[in-house]
C-alpha cells in the first residue's frame, strides 16, 4: 500500500498592510519551521503603499519558503437591474 500524502500548505491573501496582530513575516517563518510551506496572494493597488503591499507579501513568502503571486485589484461595472 502506498502512503498518503499530506499538503501542508497556508495559502496568504492579504493587501500587505499589516497594521495588526502579530508579525506576518515571523509567523510564516515559524510555521515554515513546522514545515509548512507559506504561499501568498498579494492584491496590490498603485501608488506608494503598493510598493509596501509588495514588499510586504513578498516577504512573507520567502520566511515561509512559498511563491509570492501579486495581482492588481479592478473594479467592474455592476450589472444593471
Amino acid at each position: 500500500m502506498g502512503k498518503e500524502a499530506t499538503i501542508r500548505q497556508i495559502l496568504v491573501i492579504t493587501d500587505g498592510c499589516s497594521n495588526i496582530g502579530p508579525d506576518p513575516v515571523d509567523a510564516a517563518r515559524r510555521a515554515h519551521g513546522r514545515g509548512i510551506v507559506v504561499n501568498v496572494i498579494g492584491i496590490v493597488g498603485d501608488g506608494e503603499a503598493a510598493q509596501k503591499g509588495y514588499e510586504e507579501a513578498q516577504s512573507i513568502a520567502d520566511a515561509g519558503g512559498g511563491m509570492c503571486r501579486i495581482v492588481q485589484p479592478r473594479t467592474f461595472p455592476l450589472p444593471r437591474r
